[in-house]
């Protein structure tokens, strides 16, 4: 059985997931969410029904709004564990220049709003980051690659 502790984490993670995520992302946590709430006492689900309205994800309206289904997190979590190759259609600066890649994805992180990728790009044959909502489209090539590269933590050192 799952601590009070535990549920809240959860309660909490979902609404982080629920305003921060992707529509496949979100339907895959809520769905395990049916199944964590099935299987806690009957105390703890009043107890997080009720906490559940004192927790909130708020909007900050001087930021621009990301449309959740343009990130692709499922696509990238799933190449990235499988460590295959992945064709994007990449805007750099929204309407300014659009490229398609193939690139090697490495990590993905959350900073200021935005989901990033980091990636080995074959087009500039150098690491880069894309933000997931710049892309148009994001699908596995069914190719895999083998290169051993650096960790995020020293991506982001540089």
């Amino acid at each position: 059985m799952f601590t009070r502790d535990e549920a809240k984490a959860f309660l909490t993670a979902e609404k982080l997931v629920n305003k921060l995520t992707d529509t496949s992302t979100r339907k895959s946590f809520n769905d395990a969410m049916f199944k964590i709430k099935a299987v806690i006492r009957n105390s703890e689900k009043d107890y997080l029904e009720k906490l559940e309205e004192h927790i909130a994800v708020a909007e900050d309206s001087n930021l621009p709004e990301v449309a959740a289904n343009k990130l692709h997190l499922q696509v990238i979590l799933s190449a990235l564990y499988s460590k295959e190759i992945i064709s994007i259609g990449y805007t750099d600066i929204p309407g300014e220049k659009f490229t398609t890649r193939d690139i090697e994805p490495l990590e993905i992180f959350y900073l200021g709003r935005y989901w990033y990728l980091v990636a080995y790009c074959t087009l500039r044959n150098n690491y880069r980051h894309f933000r997931t909502d710049r892309n148009s489209f994001t699908t596995k090539s069914g190719n895999h690659f083998d290169t051993t590269h650096p960790d995020l933590k020293t991506f982001l050192k540089k």
